[in-house]
């Protein structure tokens, strides 16, 4: 009786652990890991970016060109290239626009 007890308890503890643990998925920016959530956070949350936005001519891809680099304070988003501005969506510092 006491073995199937200390398994029971082995089993329960272990599955426990199990559930408590997440897969942190990480994407690969430069030449660091940045995993999508943090501990407690759960999977399938975005990552916190840092304020730094770089524009990058790639239309010829084995000589891409730095158009413009900036900070912001804000959460930058993802960019909508018109023609010949880009709007970045800033969280809230707001909207930014600047020309190409």
């Amino acid at each position: 009786m006491k073995r199937a007890f200390l398994l029971f308890l082995v089993l329960c503890s272990s599955a426990t652990i199990r559930t408590t643990e997440f897969n942190t998925v990480t994407i690969q920016f430069e030449n660091e890991q940045h995993p999508t959530a943090e501990a407690g956070g759960g999977p399938g949350m975005d990552v916190v970016r840092d304020g730094d936005v770089t524009v990058v001519d790639i239309t010829d891809l084995n000589t891409p060109r730095l158009i413009r680099h900036f900070q912001i304070t804000g959460n930058p988003d993802l960019a909508f290239i018109g023609d010949g501005y880009v709007l970045i969506p800033a969280g809230r510092q707001g909207l930014i626009r600047f020309v190409l």
